[in-house]
């Protein structure tokens, strides 16, 4: 992961920086391509505003927080982007899934009671839908 700041407005810290790469290092859980992270921090009247930009394989996203502290804006901007990551990544998930079954949904359901006999099968496959 690499990761850009630029600040606006105001002066550059280290360990704010280091903060954030520490929570965005974190999503390379959920992604694991290689990722640019552009994060842009300024100071706007009496909110503290926190924009990253997220350059993945084949998706760009991007998340904007306000807030009265820059270690919080950090913290929502990093659950908003972990949220359209983790969307993303179940959309492709389901239509893989969804082009393995022909678009027909299959159910794994227990038995309710043990098997009478020796060739009853221990557990029934049903298509739902």
């Amino acid at each position: 992961m690499k990761l850009n700041s630029n600040f606006k407005n105001l002066d550059w810290s280290q360990s704010l920086v280091d903060y954030a790469a520490e929570r965005f290092s974190k999503i390379e859980k959920v992604e694991l391509k290689s990722l640019n992270v552009h994060m842009v921090v300024s100071a706007e009247r009496h909110k503290r505003c926190v924009e990253v930009i997220i350059h993945a394989y084949e998706a760009t996203y991007r998340a904007t927080a306000y807030s009265d502290d820059y270690y919080a804006s950090v913290d929502k901007v990093f659950h908003k982007i972990k949220s359209q990551l983790v969307k993303r990544k179940n959309k492709l998930q389901d239509h893989h899934y969804a082009h393995s079954t022909r678009g027909e949904k299959w159910a794994y359901t227990e038995p309710q009671t043990e098997p009478q006999w020796e060739g009853e099968p221990l557990f029934e496959i049903k298509k739902t839908g």
